[in-house]
């Protein structure tokens, strides 16, 4: 059987998203975000960002006595796995309900639009070579 590569849960993946916009960061600094946002304590912060580094998501040197945390991956790369694993485990293999669904999205921007478009022009490029 496969390795499954380990999924992010909905605090986890936001978490991240607070890692990568100020890292290098510590505990703490997350922390003040999910307490001001949130209501977390920093308790529960550091078990997600713990959780995090065993999932080699993050990475940590300490600095000065105290651990500064960064991400091991880049935003996209992240995100187009965790897509990855939904379209395996809820669309089994098949990406197109997810195709479906975004034709069907009011609301996309004219550039959200021109850019599935030009994906979709590239994906008939490269399948037609």
């Amino acid at each position: 059987m496969a390795k499954r590569e380990p999924g992010l849960g909905e605090l986890e993946l936001e978490v991240m998203k607070v890692v990568w916009e100020r890292q290098p960061c510590s505990v703490q600094e997350v922390a003040e975000v999910f307490e001001r946002e949130r209501g977390l304590a920093r308790t529960t912060v550091l078990t997600v960002m713990q959780r995090l580094h065993g999932k080699d998501f993050l990475r940590r040197r300490k600095v000065e006595g105290v651990y500064r945390y960064s991400t091991t991956e880049e935003r996209g790369k992240v995100i187009s796995g965790l897509i990855g694993q939904f379209v395996e485990r809820v669309l089994d293999g098949s990406p197109l309900p997810f195709v479906a669904y975004l034709a069907k999205t009011e609301g996309l921007t004219r550039e959200q639009v021109d850019a599935l478009r030009t994906i979709s022009e590239n994906l008939e490029k490269e399948k037609g070579e």
